[in-house]
């Protein structure tokens, strides 16, 4: 995460990346009048949440949109995370059925 977009009443609503992706958190985040120190945890508790709802979300999609469209529509941390699991999955399942290939 590079930066925060906090809005004109001082809730955090996007985190974004170096490379400019701007992914809207899942709920957002109070931080006027907080201590810096109780809503960076609050930001860090709220990363975590947003990106396991987006990993789902992309997971179920993943399933259902040509993969060369599904890179193209999900953040790239959700792309990383269900590439990963499903070459995992694919890999376990051919080994396990001795499909592999020589």
């Amino acid at each position: 995460m590079e930066k925060l977009i906090f809005n004109d009443k001082g809730m955090i609503t996007h985190m974004c990346s170096k490379e400019g992706e701007e992914v809207p958190f899942s709920a957002p985040v109070e931080s006027k009048n907080l201590p810096v120190e109780k809503w960076c945890k609050d930001v860090e508790n709220e990363m975590i949440e947003t990106m396991r709802n987006e990993i789902v979300k992309s997971n179920e999609d993943y399933f259902v949109t040509p993969r060369k469209d599904w890179v193209k529509v999900w953040w790239g941390q959700c792309v990383l995370n269900c590439s990963q699991i499903h070459w995992t999955n694919e890999t376990s399942t051919a080994i396990q059925t001795n499909a592999l290939t020589t």
